[in-house]
This record gives structure tokens, sequence and C-alpha cells, in this order.
């Protein structure tokens, strides 16, 4: 048993909806990586493009 079902038995959930949420954050931790990482190296032209094209 891996560590997903084990997780959705515990609180109650579909598997589905807890796959689906793991893939929801892989794919926005990137987009929300990027303007944190430009604040880091003081590049706040950059990290507002960042911003601005992610809310788009």
């Amino acid at each position: 048993m891996d560590n997903t079902t084990v997780v959705t038995r515990y609180l109650g959930l579909s598997e589905l909806i807890i796959s689906l949420t793991i893939v929801a954050m892989g794919t926005s931790l990137p987009v929300l990586a990027a303007p944190i990482t430009d604040m880091y190296k003081h590049e706040n032209d950059i990290m507002l493009e960042n911003i601005i094209a992610a809310a788009n």
C-alpha cells in the first residue's frame, strides 16, 4: 500500500481528489518559485513580470 492510499483512507477522501491535488501542486509550485527566487536575487522587474504572467 502506498502513502497516498494510506492518507486518503485515513482522511476518508477519494484517491482521485488527493491525486488531482498533488498534480495541481506539482504544476503550481514552479510558477510560485520563480517570483520568490527573483525576489531573493533583487530582480524586482522580472518578479513582477512573472507574477503578472502567472495571473493571466
